[in-house]
């Protein structure tokens, strides 16, 4: 009889502690509750039709319209660009809770200094997501805090890098004033209002107007062409064109870059954009005695 109450009395006890460990798993920050978001976000790429993109100094807005993506009302988007940030966000996934309390936001940047990002499928709001601050552990690990925005959790979400979502309208244009191989370059004319100069290859080297170039300069040059992009767009009014540099390449078409007064420059290989840019225009408008005296 004495050895039945036992075992009722044990089983009680034991029952009592997988009740405290339960309760204890459900509400520790460390566990995973009843409202831990295993997934932050689920968003159909194709369905997407409008990004707004807000933070303290910036408002983006992308939409997707019959001809492409256009950034803030009348600017073309690059559409890989956009489908790349969208993936980004697709890649977010909560690691573990940070905090629950609205006492943290301001530390993890989750209010108003963070960016604000809003996905829309048509009329239905996909996503509403406040990308907070970047932290780095190790020499190869990061993270970045998230939070929902009607939400008061804030996740950690590992791997995902907050800056990989664009928040300037810059971002998400096409950026590139040229992009060739310099291997490929078989003159370049100089066309200015003083005159017209051509740079030619002869061989291995280079001459201009039947003065050889200094090799160092035209490396400089050559290598400098390879790539020329900016982010600073040029969205005033465009007067004429002042000079013109025509670049002649084997086996694809010439590019010709115009000016349109100091730094603002526009290129036959990206027509619909205009940049004011100092440090790429110089790169392509050089004086003829740039490539003669090395200076």
């Amino acid at each position: 009889m004495f050895k039945g109450n036992n075992t009722i009395k044990l089983i009680a006890v034991l029952g009592i502690l997988v009740g405290a460990y339960a309760v204890v798993k459900l509400t520790s920050d460390g566990g995973r509750s009843k409202s831990y978001r295993e997934v932050l976000v689920e968003v159909d790429t194709a369905k997407v039709t409008r990004v707004e993109i807000s933070g303290a100094d910036n408002n983006t807005i992308l939409e997707k319209g019959e001809n492409g993506w256009i950034v803030n009302q009348d600017k073309k988007a690059v559409a890989a660009t956009v489908k790349t940030m969208l993936s980004s966000l697709n890649g977010i996934k909560p690691s573990r809770l940070a905090s629950r309390s609205e006492e943290s936001w301001k530390d993890l940047q989750v209010e108003s200094a963070g960016t604000r990002v809003q996905v829309y499928e048509g009329s239905d709001e996909a996503l509403d997501l406040i990308i907070g601050r970047f932290g780095v552990e190790g020499q190869r690990s990061y993270y970045t805090y998230v939070r929902l925005e009607d939400e008061a959790d804030t996740y950690v979400a590992n791997n995902f890098m907050g800056m990989s979502v664009g928040k300037t309208g810059a971002d998400y244009r096409n950026n590139v004033i040229m992009r060739l191989k310099k291997d490929s370059i078989s003159s370049v004319d100089f066309i200015y209002s003083e005159g017209t100069y051509n740079l030619s290859k002869d061989g291995d080297s280079w001459a201009m107007a039947g003065v050889a170039a200094d090799s160092a300069a035209i490396a400089d040059f050559l290598s400098a062409l390879n790539f020329v992009s900016s982010k600073n767009f040029e969205d005033g009014t465009i007067g004429e064109s002042d000079k013109e540099v025509v670049i002649h390449l084997n086996g694809s078409d010439d590019i010709t870059v115009k000016s349109f007064g100091e730094g603002i420059l526009n290129s036959s290989y990206n027509e619909s954009e205009y940049f004011n840019d100092q440090t790429a225009y110089d790169k392509v408008f050089k004086s003829p005695e740039y490539f003669t005296s090395g200076e």
